[in-house]
């Protein structure tokens, strides 16, 4: 499939800021479809209000787009075309975790439902994919956020089969309703939206996509949470980082190369293992003020020292007390980074071997520079300071020369 990259990037990258895709809604045509993930966010491609908020809000999506010629993300998956549609379609849904293939999407008939199990249901011809749930659910379900009428086309609909309109007071004549129940900007200026339930505004608010609650009468916003959640054990249960910054782009002969800056080495993790499927000299680098880690086809790597102690933390939490890592694991193409880092050290250059190391704290697995002997590493998620030992690896670099790495 030509794009299978991108359409697979292009779901990491929404999952990524929404959470799960919780199904997907196939309204009507070729194109008519909506994306429902977990924080309530409705992503409907053929309604360029919903792309538009989506792009300005969310990295990652210029890099797809770049790579695509400029051409918007969600048009490669066009389900109801023959071609290259239905197969971006399925690896899109397939890496966000649906159980589907290329024919169960040709076979798809709107209006539909498919659930994460690759099941389709029907259940839209009656009341239309965008019906909005119930306010209760505090699941965002508009298209666009910032249209506040009704769109004319379900207006007539329920006019032809609704029941005679009882008398209304002055103040509310018939030819101006109330606007639908949907998303619309908060009118009391906290938030980006808040929700009408068809009659008065409900404590229900959302930002960029997250989904919370803020009573009508709260006096102060909602605190933001620190990007690095833990469990009651101390474990890394979510890391829910927003991508700021673009890459930009630098080619030099052959060799194409990413860079971009970020705070701390957890998200300079994150952004990295973000970027799936490296073509061949081809280089992403994020410079931190602890140093710089870069990812290719072969794995991480690093240009310079990486700080070991000390690291800028992206959580406010109580640094745990100094433990035993869990493990060391070889990262990407084991065998041709130590290859790579034996030839630099025979040439003279800096070269220090990455492997991830699981913290015996919390269990994230922090990509770290190694040599021989005692190691003694801070993880870049909770900060405890991690120690163990690795032991040396011969590396043969031809002409019967062994470099110790």
């Amino acid at each position: 499939m030509a794009y299978e990259m991108q359409t697979a990037q292009l779901a990491r990258v929404a999952v990524r800021h929404h959470g799960e895709l919780k199904e997907v809604i196939f309204i009507s045509g070729n194109k008519d479809y909506s994306l429902v993930f977990a924080d309530g966010t409705v992503l409907t491609p053929s309604d360029d209000g919903s792309l538009k908020h989506e792009y300005e809000t969310g990295e990652g999506y210029g890099e797809i787009a770049q790579a695509l010629g400029g051409t918007h993300p969600y048009s490669l998956l066009a389900f109801g075309y023959q071609g290259t549609g239905p197969g971006c379609f399925a690896n899109f849904l397939k890496t966000a975790g649906f159980e589907v293939t290329e024919a169960d999407i040709v076979a798809i008939c709107p209006p539909a439902r498919l659930q994460k199990d690759g099941s389709p249901t029907g259940d839209n011809e009656d009341k239309g994919a965008d019906a909005p749930k119930e306010a209760e659910t505090a699941t965002p379900v508009a298209t666009s956020p910032d249209a506040v009428e009704p769109s004319p086309e379900p207006a007539v609909e329920a006019a032809a089969s609704a029941p005679e309109p009882a008398p209304v007071a002055e103040a509310r004549p018939a030819a101006q309703p109330l606007p639908a129940a949907d998303w619309y900007e908060d009118p009391m200026k906290r938030h980006q939206y808040r929700y009408w339930d068809g009659s008065s505004w409900t404590d229900h608010v959302a930002d960029s996509g997250v989904a919370a609650l803020d009573p009508l009468n709260a006096a102060a916003p909602a605190v933001a949470t620190s990007p690095v959640q833990f469990d009651d054990d101390g474990r890394v249960r979510r890391i829910t980082f927003s991508d700021t910054g673009s890459w930009s782009l630098e080619r030099k002969g052959q060799y194409t190369y990413y860079v971009k800056n970020a705070g701390t080495l957890l998200e300079a993790t994150e952004f990295l293992r973000a970027v799936a499927n490296i073509p061949g000299l081809t280089y992403y680098t994020v410079e931190t003020p602890d140093g710089s880690l870069g990812r290719d086809m072969n794995g991480f790597y690093t240009d310079g020292p990486l700080k070991t102690s000390g690291l800028r933390l992206a959580t406010s939490a109580t640094v745990p007390a100094p433990v035993e890592f869990e493990n060391l694991t070889d990262p990407g193409d084991a065998i041709a980074n130590q290859s790579v880092v034996a030839n630099l050290k025979q040439q003279g250059q800096y070269a220090k071997f990455i492997l991830q190391m699981e913290c015996g704290r919390c269990g994230y697995k922090s990509p770290v520079e190694t040599e021989g002997g005692d190691l003694t590493r801070q993880c870049y998620a909770c900060g405890a300071e991690n120690s163990g030992t690795r032991g040396m690896i011969n590396v043969f670099v031809g002409n019967g020369q062994m470099v110790e790495i």
